[in-house]
């Protein structure tokens, strides 16, 4: 079988995306393609778990994988880095000690804190209720392994209700909230993603939720996951 190999902008030659050396590609029959070099080659991204194909092209440079490395260990990092592996799953009754600091900075986002903190009667009653079958209101989790075990780094709450326009029920979104040391590796949008399949097991055929006009990063997210329609939201307590 012949191997294929392909040149570098570097100077070296790689065969399938991996830098192989000069000598062993002098050995090699130049019958390869009648001499030519291969148009495309794979090269391996930082995280090491997925390989990207870029087509050469004028505008393009040809670099292997290790190369693309020892490159890359002078250059800063890209702004989106690989995310670590997220898990979305039910809330247990074991999660009120990591659900709690969750809860409390989702509510210190819009206000409740301090002297205006929510009492402490009210999140008892709500973790009751996620935890009661009974009720429509729901929780899910993201959680990521560490060296010490299980974090849980994100949550979401949603309700089912009824609706008057439609047969089945709808699925308010209530509650988001990522921790902030873990912002930007599109947990947010995971958590959004897991309601829709929640919903969808209910035939529900509507998610829906609220935010602060002022809340501009998580308009940015939102805005790529649901259609903004127009409403504006009043309310008036008793």
């Amino acid at each position: 079988m012949l191997a294929l190999f392909s040149a570098c902008d570097c100077g070296c030659l790689t065969r399938h995306g991996q830098q192989v050396n000069r000598s062993e590609f002098n050995s090699t029959p130049r019958s390869i393609h009648n001499g030519q070099m291969p148009i495309s080659l794979k090269i391996a991204s930082l995280s090491h778990h997925q390989k990207y194909q870029a087509k050469s092209a004028p505008t393009r440079h040809r670099i292997c994988a290790e190369c693309y490395h020892k490159h890359s260990k002078h250059h800063s990092t890209p702004a989106n880095p690989m995310p670590p592996h997220i898990t979305i799953r039910p809330i247990h009754p074991t999660d009120f000690a990591a659900w709690k600091p969750l809860w409390d900075g989702y509510n210190a986002f819009y206000g409740r804190e301090g002297a205006t903190a929510l009492p402490d009667e009210i999140t008892q009653s709500t973790w009751q209720r996620f935890l009661a079958s009974s009720e429509p209101v729901h929780a899910l989790l993201a959680t990521r392994q560490t060296p010490e075990g299980e974090q849980v780094v994100g949550l979401v709450h949603y309700i089912f209700h009824r609706s008057t326009t439609r047969l089945h029920d709808v699925c308010y979104l209530q509650d988001l909230y990522t921790a902030p040391a873990h912002r930007g590796q599109r947990i947010g949008a995971q958590l959004i993603q897991a309601v829709y399949a929640a919903a969808a097991e209910q035939n529900s055929s509507r998610v829906y939720w609220t935010t602060q006009t002022t809340n501009t990063s998580g308009r940015a997210l939102y805005d790529k996951l649901a259609k903004h329609a127009g409403f504006i939201v009043y309310s008036h307590e008793l």
